[in-house]
């Protein structure tokens, strides 16, 4: 297993080998988690639309059908402003 060494600045250095095999590049950022001891680095996606794109997928329903009926449902509970209950400003007082 790499050793790397905690500098004065608190940094450390990634072993080349592992920065080439997860394809980063310098000014590439990575999250950094804790797992309890252990620090886990996370690339961070470069572009996020491309990186979500796909991930819920049936989030909304699997057929067309299911797809409408949740929108149908969720439109009818917005409402209007003509649902308020204030005086319209145009019928003057």
């Amino acid at each position: 297993m790499p050793k790397t060494t905690i500098s004065s600045k608190n940094q450390i250095t990634i072993p080349a080998r592992m920065i080439r095999e997860m394809g980063l590049k310098p000014g590439d950022q990575l999250a950094v988690e804790l797992d309890g001891l252990r620090l886990i680095l996370h690339p961070r996606p470069k572009d996020w639309v491309s990186y979500t794109a796909g991930s819920m997928p049936g989030y909304y329903g699997e057929t067309k059908e299911d797809i409408d009926a949740y929108l149908r449902e969720v439109r009818g509970s917005w409402g209007t402003y003509l649902d308020d209950d204030e005086e319209d400003p145009s019928e003057g007082s």
